[in-house]
């Protein structure tokens, strides 16, 4: 472990594993907030994953976490992140070459490092994260968000509470971690990893779209999106909570990782070339012989082409494509027995495609159904009502 110096002289835990053999080596970085010595698979890995392959291993402590001096901020991710790259680059072992990604915590730490990156970033990666703090980790919606809260809790960090809420627009407050906003300052080809039921999905499909088209040279254009039916703790699986996928839901991302990195800091023909920019999982029916959907579906860009169905609601609960006669539904609320969440989009609660009757039951949930439809539908991209 080296103690590696930031600007105000701070000094963040680092840990370097080398592979065996004379170097120097293209390098892999993480930052994590959730220990550089975790070796789970969608945390930092086990070292060997990267030393077996030729590649330097770099895993740090971000400021204010583990071993690391100071206090955490994401704020000061940013600057941390990019001196340590400098750092690297510095490195005898190190060819110049360097991989910044990491998951969740340390998937924001790669984005956040991203604009006006060392030239020495030549790929990043971003698992489970937003480079939208704002809009998607803390108020969603303009409310502020239960699992940032839990989040804060879980992490000791509960002094930082009043600030974020202090500060529920979009104020000058937000600068250091609005970091989608200088998309035209990344320069560095990116993959992003998604999952349906991921707490954060949007802000991943929002970096996408950012850095694809306002990225500087080198980002632009070189950006790719891959979404699968998982949720922030179940990755890469087809096994979820009380759900269970087809078994092609399952992708082997390490090999994925793999190719993406082999090919930007090695140069190998590992196909990245001719990915498609957007690799999204169509869910469908689990339990209906024959049922369309479960496939993952190849796209040129996100979201994809569609067109709009009017649908009109009525005030007996129907759903229909015609204008109904107008009408008036009255529906109580009890801010003291308020609507459970039950799965979805979440962290720290159940998450994922649970059935939603015990909701849909209440006095104060509304719902307006449809006649069966003919023939299956492909819903994708964002819904509005």
């Amino acid at each position: 472990t080296e103690f590696v110096e930031m600007p105000d002289e701070v000094l963040l835990a680092t840990a370097v594993y080398l592979p065996e053999g004379d170097g120097p080596w293209p390098v892999v970085l993480v930052r994590t907030p959730y220990g550089r010595m975790d070796t789970s698979q969608i945390h930092v890995g086990p070292p060997a994953i990267y030393t077996e392959n030729g590649y330097a291993h770099v895993a740090q402590d971000t400021r204010g976490r583990g071993d690391s001096g100071g206090e955490w901020d994401f704020a000061d991710d940013p600057a941390d992140g990019q001196t340590t790259v400098e750092w690297i680059a510095d490195q005898p072992w190190c060819n110049g070459t360097i991989e910044a990604g990491g998951f969740s915590a340390g998937g924001m730490a790669a984005c956040a490092l991203a604009p006006g990156a060392p030239d020495a970033v030549r790929a990043l990666r971003s698992e489970a994260a937003t480079p939208d703090l704002f809009h998607h980790l803390v108020y969603q919606g303009g409310t502020f968000r239960g699992i940032f809260d839990m989040w804060l809790t879980f992490f000791g960090l509960e002094d930082h509470r009043e600030e974020f809420l202090e500060h529920r627009f979009l104020d000058e407050f937000w600068e250091p971690y609005q970091w989608i906003d200088h998309a035209a300052e990344v320069h560095t080809p990116m993959l992003h990893i998604g999952g349906w039921y991921d707490a954060v999905l949007q802000g991943t499909l929002d970096g996408f779209r950012a850095y694809q088209y306002s990225g500087d040279d080198g980002a632009r254009g070189r950006q790719h999106l891959l979404v699968g039916p998982w949720t922030h703790l179940e990755w890469g699986v087809s096994d979820l909570q009380g759900v269970t996928y087809p078994d092609n839901a399952t992708l082997d991302l390490d090999a994925v990782r793999a190719a993406f990195r082999d090919y930007w800091l090695k140069g190998e023909s590992t196909g990245v070339d001719q990915w498609p920019a957007v690799r999204v999982y169509l869910m469908g029916a689990l339990d209906e012989e024959d049922a369309p959907g479960n496939h993952w579906v190849e796209l040129d860009d996100w979201p994809p082409w569609s067109y709009k169905e009017p649908w009109y609601l009525d005030a007996n609960g129907g759903l229909g494509d015609t204008a109904a006669p107008s009408g008036s539904i009255t529906l109580t609320i009890d801010p003291n027995d308020p609507v459970p969440t039950k799965g979805g989009a979440n962290l720290f609660v159940a998450a994922g495609p649970l059935l939603q009757y015990t909701a849909e039951e209440r006095p104060d949930v509304l719902t307006f159904t449809s006649e069966v439809l003919e023939q299956p539908v492909a819903i994708m991209g964002p819904v509005t009502a």
